[in-house]
């Protein structure tokens, strides 16, 4: 899994928005909304797309995934991560650097990044015929390990 993280601006109100919290998601990651207008994560795969909207600003964590640690680590979880369910959550949808910590993305510089099938980012477009979304949402800068968020609402289905 990429190891993605916010590299300018998080704290800019502007181009944010947020939502209650209903999947496990990275900072960075890639969000979409459900119908109830709740925070998912986002997928261009054709069996369950889900558009992005923005990436998140923070992680979330599940806390029922630490029913059976002690009480002081679910404390920590609780206070230091929104959780599923609960919490709202904030989402970024434009005017900041993502840098891929991994280093693994080495994608073209000025060529745009799309929401890729499973989540996370691409520059493989989607095939013609296969049904998947295909949203831009930004493009690769500097060594093709970061881009520039611009998630593109105008996205069609391949």
């Amino acid at each position: 899994m990429v190891h993605a993280r916010i590299a300018t601006g998080a704290e800019q109100p502007i181009n944010r928005d947020g939502g209650l919290a209903q999947a496990v998601v990275e900072e960075a990651d890639l969000v979409g909304l459900d119908e109830n207008g709740d925070v998912v994560t986002a997928d261009a795969d054709s069996a369950s797309p889900v558009s992005a909207v923005g990436i998140a600003a923070a992680p979330t964590d599940d806390l029922s995934n630490y029913d059976s640690a002690p009480d002081t680590v679910r404390s920590v979880v609780e206070s230091e991560r929104s959780l599923v369910g609960r919490d709202r959550i904030a989402f970024i949808n434009h005017g900041v650097i993502v840098e891929n910590a991994d280093e693994d993305w080495d994608f073209t510089p000025g060529e745009p990044v799309f929401l890729a099938v499973g989540g996370g980012y691409t520059q493989a477009e989607p095939a013609d015929a296969s049904g998947e979304l295909r949203q831009v949402v930004g493009v690769a800068i500097e060594d093709g390990n970061a881009l520039f968020l611009n998630i593109n609402y105008d996205y069609t289905v391949a």
